[in-house]
């Protein structure tokens, strides 16, 4: 597997990312709520998709994302002490 080849360096690195990515689809979805959402009565985004559904779906995905890979990386330490 990689991460034993390589370490943990690259997998923190990657979680780190998947963290700030995380960190600015929760600024996005706040925002779009305080300044979009609850000031407009048209329920869809620019692209035409409904705004409630894709930004949360976006943040749900990088959050499902960093927890499965921090489960695997536990799951290997506990068979590698």
């Amino acid at each position: 597997m990689a991460i034993n080849k390589y370490g943990g360096e690259l997998v923190r690195t990657g979680l780190e990312v998947a963290d700030q990515n995380r960190a600015f689809r929760m600024r996005h979805w706040t925002l779009t709520n305080m300044y979009i959402i609850n000031k407009s009565k048209d329920p869809v985004a620019t692209g035409g998709s409904p705004i409630t559904t894709w930004l949360s779906n976006q943040l749900l995905t990088v959050i499902d994302f960093i927890k499965s890979n921090y489960a695997m990386i536990e799951k290997l330490n506990d068979r590698n002490p």
